[in-house]
């Protein structure tokens, strides 16, 4: 087979409203000699099925089977590619015009000493009108007088000499290059060679709120920072490179958050039409980083909310929930709510939430004032929420996933849940419902829903796989189900443990694998640490179980299960209760009883095999009564409609 002579690398995830777009730019490009390698990086939405659907014999396509991040999938399309020189494309942006590889190749051809060259840009918004075009510095002097203040390259529009990249290495795989990685490798390629941008615009670049820039300034600002002074060196303009980025930290660390060559853009362009969004608009608040129960539950709403409204997310810092809301092309905004323990709270807990709490309502305010509805998914953020809501008077809606053991939170919440700008509490069972009574007019119990078309049943399996889920934290109980199972030593079964500690309970994690180990069961269990593809590994299990000591409102893992058919054993505290009936789609047990929890394993194992199958057969159908994420959010999105009318 001939070498290409240009391998250009298209990563893709969750972009299927955009990747059609990009492809047929690259497929467009008069310049024919190339291969177009397109990286699946474990998209959930039809993304997939939009790229298979091209049928040119230059396609290559490639399946990660997990989500592995921008940067190991762009290693692994460079070591997949076969050519001379190396293109990239974004799923969410496109090529202007069929000449932009043509031009790029014939430059390179003609300036062996060039180991880089872009182009200019016409950036867009989310909907695909065009906002300004930048015109970058053209020749290698200019470009370097202006490398170390900002990056001089769109990354879609590049394209760079594989034998370069031989030299100085691939993209830097390190969490702290994350969101630089581009920038990183074009600062180590100028050390070997010169730079080019062609005096053309050559790319459509959407610029939307899920971009880095908007949601993560301060942390890309600390970053480029970090390789200002690695490449101080290397590069002319240093000093004004590092007061430049310094301002500007200091500018957006207090909220000002101006992107100045934008606004001179803007200017320029004022008398363009501008584009007009005339859905309302909702800020959902979180308090949590990391994607546990009421993430998940968000994450699956929120598709169906963004085209009647335009969703901006509140969390206290970077982490897997922003990641996921960022690849969905949700605005994030980041305000500190401090970390804390799960059910009753010390008094460092209280101490931590007083100093935190004024800055936050502060910061939300700004938020708040900006939106026309304020959607809380956390009770934590709760009293934020309403005191915002109640000075701007923007009405609030509370999706509550919890049952509060802590009697000095419920005596909280019942006061300030007397504001008025509280307008409707969304209950995830009968039992969250039931601690406040007085909330009876404004609330609808409703269950949380489950993607019946992403969790569904696997092939039969006969073997005892069991896994339990859920971070690792005593209120858990991952301790209670590893001594119930410590008896069944003539049981041929395989535990997975999926979930990592919380912060904080580290010490909880490192002791249940020295349970493991002393009673001798290490072949029998497996911890597998947080992971994104639960969907895959559910339907290969026979039983799932759900030892939690801790009240469970709703637990979104037990609906998951019994959409794949998989049979359940719970502890009965809280909404359990409501989802699980006896012999029907599993078993409950008294909460933290080793031994009853004992005695239901054991009824599961003697169950004969057509027991085992109406029982699963009962899973899914339960699922697809009462559980359908579809019902589940068309109703919230109901319930937002009508406030707002």
């Amino acid at each position: 087979m001939k070498t290409p002579r240009v391998s250009i690398i298209l990563p893709v995830y969750n972009a299927a409203a955009y990747v059609a777009g990009a492809v047929k730019s690259v497929l467009n490009q008069s310049f024919a000699d190339f291969e177009l390698v397109i990286i699946n990086d474990g998209s959930t939405d039809n993304s997939l099925e939009i790229v298979k659907g091209f049928k040119d014999d230059r396609i290559k396509i490639v399946e990660n089977e997990i989500n592995l991040g921008l940067q190991l999938t762009l290693n692994k399309g460079l070591k997949l590619s076969r050519s001379e020189y190396i293109a990239r494309i974004d799923a969410d942006d496109e090529w202007i015009g069929v000449d932009k590889l043509k031009e790029q190749v014939d430059f390179l051809d003609n300036n062996k000493s060039c180991v880089l060259i872009g182009t200019g840009a016409s950036v867009i918004n989310e909907s695909g009108e065009e906002i300004y075009q930048v015109s970058l510095p053209r020749t290698d002097k200019e470009i370097r007088q202006k490398m170390l203040k900002a990056n001089q390259f769109f990354h879609s529009s590049i394209m760079m000499r594989v034998s370069a990249l031989d030299k100085v290495g691939f993209y830097n795989e390190d969490a702290d290059s994350k969101h630089i990685e581009d920038y990183d490798l074009w600062l180590r390629l100028g050390k070997i060679g010169e730079f080019y941008n062609l005096p053309i615009v050559a790319l459509r670049y959407r610029d939307i709120g899920s971009s880095v820039s908007r949601q993560n300034v301060i942390g890309q600002l600390k970053k480029n920072i970090r390789l200002i002074k690695k490449y101080r060196y290397d590069y002319p303009g240093y000093i004004f490179a590092l007061v430049h980025n310094n301002l500007k930290l200091v500018i957006y660390g207090y909220g000002k958050l101006l992107s100045f060559r934008k606004y001179i853009f803007r200017l320029k362009n004022k008398n363009k039409k501008n584009y007009t969004d005339n859905r309302k608009k909702i800020l959902i608040w979180e308090s949590l980083s990391h994607i546990a129960g009421g993430q998940r539950v968000l994450l699956n709403i929120l598709p169906y909310l963004k085209d009647d409204f335009i969703v901006t997310v509140i969390a206290p810092s970077p982490g897997t929930f922003s990641k996921a809301l960022d690849e969905m092309g949700v605005s994030v905004k980041f305000i500190n709510t401090g970390t804390y323990n799960a059910g009753k709270k010390n008094i460092f807990d209280i101490l931590k939430y007083l100093l935190l709490f004024p800055l936050g309502l502060i910061k939300s305010f700004l938020l708040v004032k900006k939106n026309d509805l304020i959607y809380i998914n956390s009770t934590r953020v709760l009293p934020g929420g309403l005191l915002g809501g109640l000075i701007f008077k923007k009405p609030v809606v509370w999706h509550n996933h919890s049952l509060i053991s802590d009697g000095k939170t419920k005596a909280l919440l019942n006061i300030l849940t007397k504001f008025s700008s509280l307008k409707k509490m969304i209950a995830v069972s009968n039992s969250v419902s039931n601690q406040f009574p007085q909330l009876k007019n404004k609330t609808i119990v409703l269950y949380n829903g489950v993607d019946l078309d992403k969790f569904k049943p696997g092939k039969e399996s006969k073997s005892n796989n069991i896994m339990v889920v859920g971070d690792l934290m005593p209120t858990k109980g991952q301790d209670v189900l590893i001594r119930a199972l410590a008896s069944f030593n003539n049981v041929d079964y395989k535990l997975k443990i999926v979930g990592s500690a919380r912060a904080g309970m580290e010490l909880y994690e490192t002791s249940l694998k020295e349970l493991v180990k002393e009673l001798n069961l290490e072949k029998k269990i497996e911890f597998l640490g947080r992971r994104s593809d639960v969907d895959k590994l559910l339907p290969d299990m026979s039983l799932l179980v759900l030892p939690a000591t801790g009240f469970e409102a709703c637990p979104m893992v037990v609906l998951e299960a019994m959409a794949c058919g998989v049979p359940v054993i719970v502890s009965d505290l809280g909404g359990t209760t409501e989802i699980v009936q006896d012999d029907y789609v599993g078993y409950l047990f008294r909460a933290g009883d080793e031994k009853d929890l004992e005695k239901k394993l054991n009824k599961f194992f003697n169950l004969d095999y057509k027991k085992i199958i109406a029982m699963k057969l009962n899973c899914r159908k339960e699922a697809e009564l009462k559980y359908d994420l579809k019902d589940n959010a068309i109703k919230i999105n109901s319930v937002i409609k009508n406030i707002l009318s």
